[in-house]
């Protein structure tokens, strides 16, 4: 089921945190424009960087958009299990409410409080450098912080536009412009004449209808994202779609299935790219439906009893045991097969098994990463291997998928399994519903 809203006090997507007013995308000489306005310069380094982290401008960052800026601010390739575990934490540790589960927020202040004293320690001005030298703090937080997240939140606004980023940040400029009030979002008011000018003679009702297909979300407030849509798309009749006709809905992840849905569940994820976990609450079922499946099974409690309780083999000799296996479902006869990672109770600490030389962690990510190239690259298939899966668009690579079991339940999975399996969040995720299992 999609994720539940964490206990917090009900917030309008208008009460976005402001952004501070920028002249065009934000350079450092333009947030931190002199030492006299020290305090000034650091709040407006730590506003923009909360407006790039709140990707949904509800005031509010969420772990996910935490975990995105993170990985859009690194890179994919520098954003792994270990980095990604430490943003959890520090996020955690920031004083985020709610659980993995219900869902994980950080507010505004909070997010401000933490990031200052990152700063701070940072910088090596400590505490002090927040009264004395807050330009220097600034300009530290500006360097390390917020320089590659917000040239990758333009850049990512950008490409999905097809235009350049400046004309995103020139956007921007026109919506601060707009924004009278400065609380982040544009009301009608605000809006109106820009929306007249378009529309000459147009009655005052249809601009209020107009403004209502601007606004998507339904908030009554344009929030930033929706007008990057409304000037680069125009207005979409949200009854037809983009493409004039319904579209299959997005499948959303932790989704329940029924026990005797569970091929087809595995299956829609594969065709989306998605590796899976599978959740059965505590029954087997789903382990012995696994048996019986065309797949190279790679059994984790074997691992950890004979790396841990009879120390029959060392974890060295269980990760070259794990490659082989994994090169097996990625050429088996030609063929791929699913790489099957049986869990059981256990929480099996992938981050610390996975290396790059052995049993990679970008196998858990979803096709946009784990490629063919990238399997090729890691020596994981031969140049031949790699010309057969490449053929036919790929057919024979889409039957390469990773899936693990547990019997863990969902709030036990994203409570033990969170930062133990490499890119948890790209996995799709399948809760069986135990009353659908004959007892």
């Amino acid at each position: 089921p999609p994720k539940a809203a964490a206990k917090k006090a009900p917030k309008a997507r208008g009460k976005a945190a402001a952004k501070p007013a920028l002249k065009k995308e934000p350079t450092k000489e333009e947030l931190l424009p002199g030492v006299a306005e020290g305090l000034e310069q650091l709040e407006n380094v730590l506003k923009e960087l909360f407006y790039c982290y709140d990707t949904d401008q509800d005031g509010q960052v969420e772990r996910v958009e935490f975990l995105e800026g993170e990985e859009l601010r690194l890179g994919k390739s520098e954003f792994g299990p270990k980095q990604r575990k430490a943003a959890f934490t520090w996020f955690k540790d920031a004083g985020a409410e709610g659980t993995p589960t219900d869902g994980m927020y950080l507010s505004l202040e909070k997010f401000q409080a933490a990031m200052k004293q990152l700063a701070a320690e940072g910088s090596g001005h400590g505490d002090a450098g927040l009264r004395e030298q807050p330009g220097d703090v600034a300009e530290w937080l500006w360097e390390n912080r917020a320089k590659d997240l917000v040239a990758g939140v333009y850049g990512l606004a950008a490409s999905k536009k097809g235009v350049a980023p400046d004309r995103v940040s020139k956007v921007k400029v026109t919506f601060k412009a707009l924004d009278a009030n400065a609380d982040g979002a544009l009301e009608f008011s605000e809006l109106h004449d820009l929306l007249q000018k378009g529309n000459a003679g147009m009655a005052e009702d249809d601009l209020k209808l107009l403004f209502s297909k601007v606004n998507k979300s339904g908030s009554g407030k344009v929030a930033f994202d929706e007008f990057v849509d409304f000037v680069f798309d125009g207005v979409v009749d949200s009854a037809s779609g983009a493409s004039g006709g319904a579209g299959k809905a997005a499948v959303v992840y932790p989704k329940t299935i029924a026990f005797k849905e569970l091929a087809a569940g595995v299956k829609e994820a594969s065709e989306l790219g998605r590796n899976v976990l599978i959740l059965s609450s505590g029954l087997d079922e789903v382990e012995r439906f696994m048996q019986y499946q065309q797949n190279i099974p790679l059994d984790c409690k074997q691992i950890i009893n004979e790396v841990y309780v009879t120390k029959a083999k060392s974890k060295d000799e269980w990760r070259e045991e794990a490659k082989r296996k994994l090169m097996s479902a990625m050429n088996s006869m030609g063929f791929c097969k699913p790489l099957y990672c049986r869990l059981a109770n256990s929480a099996f600490d992938f981050v610390d098994f996975c290396t790059d030389d052995g049993f990679p962690a970008d196998v858990f990510c979803s096709k946009e990463v784990w490629t063919i190239d990238k399997a090729f690259e890691l020596k994981l298939i031969d140049e031949n291997q790699k010309f057969e899966l490449s053929v036919e668009d790929d057919k024979k690579w889409k039957d390469f998928q990773v899936i693990v079991t547990s019997t863990f339940d969902l709030d036990k999975a994203n409570e033990f399994l969170l930062d133990k399996i490499p890119h948890y969040d790209d996995l799709a995720i399948l809760v069986v519903d135990p009353d659908s299992i004959e007892k």
